[in-house]
């Protein structure tokens, strides 16, 4: 894998793009039909399904690296995360709060670096 420094958008792992893709709690509940990303070859809009949790791989296929001696373009993988907006948990009194905290400690919102940059530091140190 080649990743510049950790301010970086893109990490390139052989032909294949792979991003760190931060949405909103909102998006990932409902889903989004035409969220839009960048990518290396411009601006594509993509589809957030339903129920999308962070750690969740969305494949974006032909907007990687061209791949050597082949008229063929390597995919780009965005790794989702979802963004908790900070207090929303003492907003939701009404509910089982027990359930949003299981939520928030699994998904870790609060490192910035997104799932993927963290489980390839994790391995690589």
């Amino acid at each position: 894998m080649y990743l510049l420094d950790a301010d970086d958008k893109y990490m390139f792992e052989n032909d294949d793009v792979i991003i760190d893709l931060h949405i909103d709690l909102i998006d990932s509940i409902k889903g989004v039909s035409d969220f839009e990303i960048d990518t290396p070859h411009g601006k594509v809009k993509i589809e957030i399904p339903e129920k999308t949790y962070t750690g969740q791989k969305i494949i974006i296929p032909n907007k990687g690296l061209p791949i050597y001696n082949s008229s063929k373009i390597g995919d780009m993988y965005a790794y989702i995360n979802v963004n908790i907006p900070e207090g929303f948990i003492d907003k939701l009194k009404s509910i089982d709060i027990n359930l949003f905290n299981d939520y928030v400690k699994e998904t870790n919102t609060q490192n910035k670096n997104g799932i993927y940059k963290n489980f390839k530091s994790h391995f690589n140190a």
